[in-house]
């Protein structure tokens, strides 16, 4: 894995599109608030570090 920069990160996090494809998780409804921002927070931060360029980073993220 490689190393994500907090820069990255961010510019990742304020990113709308990626914002939806983390909100339709299916754990939505079933993990309390602040502990689910922490999970789509991680997910996120390991996607970027896993990604390997070879498609759109949406649809990495997607299939995460």
């Amino acid at each position: 894995m490689r190393k994500v920069t907090d820069e990255e990160f961010n510019k990742a996090w304020g990113n709308q599109e990626y914002q939806k494809i983390i909100n339709k998780a299916s754990y939505l409804y079933r993990i309390p608030t602040l502990e689910l921002q922490s999970c789509k927070m991680m997910g996120l931060w390991k996607a970027l570090g896993e990604y390997n360029r070879k498609s759109k980073f949406s649809t990495f993220l997607f299939n995460q």
